[in-house]
């Protein structure tokens, strides 16, 4: 057997569940709702909302692709980490991504267009096989992981509006056969999202007169909506299952207050503090009526059979025609304060139904953006060689703290297309 049923067990808090076909039928892809994200995981996880620079921020909503308003590339990457360290070294999440933001005088049409393309990967270390003897049959390295593919579009209207959507590819390899033959599961699914911006403090004209400096005001709300269309067949303990993949609604609002000062060399942020909510919806179950190897007490509560059945209850849960839902839900808010646009400090907690914790958690995270200090020194010290380098190319640090990993380690490289 796959050694998997101890990790599921033990992340669910249920110590004495174990897995089984029927279980696993209920709950696909548990962790690859892992933030891919480090400087949004640090406030929160509150992303589909605040309008972000680091190019996996389309994960959590494709409409992040035009959010930026000069044209550049970026790419991101986070390291390896080893999440729940206390249960085992070897379960660890990564992640990629590139993303390209090309204004309307690049792309010689009245709107921006932004492509991105990320890659997130679970890996749950090497497992073994064995066989009705227990005798030691083959191993392989289980993991599970996806390429995402975003298209967005921005519109660059008084209110500016961005929309976007991605096609995600999913691989779950869990398993493998009597013959030692790898069995990957994959699915397809498409995520949907938009974002809006509001410049409250230029519209209502607070600015200088050519809109340089002076207070900064933003008001910015999103809306994804992820997996939608696809379920997952499992090649699973020898029994062919179809597990649904978790649908997840996220609806969130941020706010930027700032100051934007000349002092000789150029246009610089001294202070901006940003705050965001989210609200999430997941759906993570959407089965027929019946009866279910136990009751979800959590996403990954999905994954276990507690032995006997369970006779779902219909009246403690959405319903649709013939079929019974089950809803989770988590409420995320975090901020960010933002010095001279080099060094920013972001703290933010979840709670509800997420698939880590169902108490209050808390993140944080460092974020040094070498750029910045470039651009802060040529402007406070009338350097416009060292404010025009830092404002092309930048390089940023980010370290950020999760409740159930390892502080885990991120850096973005970012060029201005010209």
């Amino acid at each position: 057997m796959v050694r998997l049923a101890l990790l599921f067990a033990a992340f669910a808090l249920a110590p004495h569940a174990v897995l089984s076909p029927s279980a696993l039928a209920q709950g696909a892809l548990e962790f690859m709702a892992i933030p891919p994200a480090s400087t949004l995981t640090a406030v929160g996880d509150a992303g589909v909302g605040l309008p972000s620079a680091e190019p996996q921020a389309f994960i959590y909503n494709p409409a992040q692709l035009t959010a930026a308003d000069e044209s550049h590339v970026t790419l991101g990457v986070v390291a390896p980490t080893n999440w729940l360290p206390a249960l085992s070294a070897d379960l660890a999440f990564s992640s990629f991504a590139i993303a390209a933001n090309l204004a309307p005088e690049k792309t010689g049409l009245p709107v921006r267009l932004g492509v991105g393309l990320a890659r997130g990967k679970f890996d749950l270390g090497p497992q073994e096989y064995r066989g009705e003897a227990n005798e030691f049959l083959g191993s392989f390295d289980a993991f599970e992981s996806y390429w995402a593919l975003g298209v967005g579009a921005g519109f660059d209207l008084p209110i500016p509006i961005h929309l976007g959507f991605n096609l995600r590819r999913f691989t779950s390899r869990l398993t493998i056969d009597e013959d030692l033959n790898l069995l990957d599961a994959h699915a397809l699914t498409l995520d949907l999202g938009v974002l809006a911006q509001v410049p409250v403090a230029q519209l209502a004209k607070w600015r200088s007169f050519d809109n340089t400096t002076g207070i900064v005001f933003d008001l910015a709300a999103g809306y994804s909506i992820t997996g939608l269309g696809s379920t997952i067949r499992y090649e699973a303990l020898g029994q062919t299952s179809e597990a649904y993949i978790h649908r997840r609604v996220r609806l969130g609002w941020s706010t930027l207050l700032g100051y934007d000062l000349d002092p000789g060399g150029g246009v610089l942020r001294v202070v901006a503090f940003t705050a965001a909510f989210q609200a999430e919806r997941a759906l993570l179950r959407d089965e027929e009526a019946g009866t279910y190897a136990s009751p979800i007490v959590s996403p990954l509560g999905a994954l276990l059979g507690s032995g006997e059945p369970t006779t779902f209850d219909p009246e403690s849960s959405d319903l649709f025609p013939g079929n019974v839902a089950e809803w989770g839900h988590t409420g995320r808010r975090g901020g960010r304060l933002t010095v001279l646009e080099a060094v920013s400090y972001s703290r933010g907690q979840f709670d509800g139904d997420s698939f880590v914790c169902r108490d209050d958690c808390t993140t944080s995270g460092l974020t040094v953006s070498v750029g910045g200090l470039l651009r802060a020194y040529g402007s406070l010290y009338g350097r416009a060689d060292l404010y025009r380098l830092g404002t092309h190319y930048d390089v940023t640090f980010i370290r950020t703290e999760h409740p159930f990993s390892e502080a885990f380690y991120g850096v973005t490289l970012r060029t201005a297309l010209r």
